[in-house]
């Protein structure tokens, strides 16, 4: 575990350096990387497409259920789910990162639906 956060550590003064310049043989001072848990929220994102949208693979999935023997299952949909922790400790700005993490990348808002879970 000290060998991992040691390489941790000092990747992320790698990174400075070649931010500041690279060439300098000069080390960056070391950051405090916060390890605790309570400096995170943990993020849970569920992605689903909107029900106007057709959904090949939740068909797919469908027709494989049937043809196992699972009959009774219809309308299946195929979503997916994000989970990540966020350098935040207030609700609100995490939830606020985590929507425009969904807005941007995580989601497409034409076509997907998402919701966000977020727990301490």
């Amino acid at each position: 575990m000290l060998r991992r956060l040691t390489a941790d550590v000092l990747a992320i003064r790698d990174r400075e350096l070649q931010g500041a310049g690279g060439g300098s043989m000069a080390l960056a001072p070391l950051r405090i990387v916060r390890l605790n848990e309570e400096f995170f929220m943990k993020a849970r994102i569920i992605v689903t497409l909107k029900s106007g949208v057709l959904d090949p693979q939740g068909k797919a999935i469908e027709g494989a259920l049937t043809g196992l023997g699972f009959a009774g299952a219809h309308n299946v949909r195929q979503g997916k789910i994000i989970e990540m922790k966020v350098d935040e400790t207030d609700e609100t700005a995490a939830r606020a990162k985590v929507e425009d993490m969904c807005k941007k990348l995580l989601a497409n808002p034409v076509m997907e639906n998402y919701s966000i879970e977020l727990t301490a």
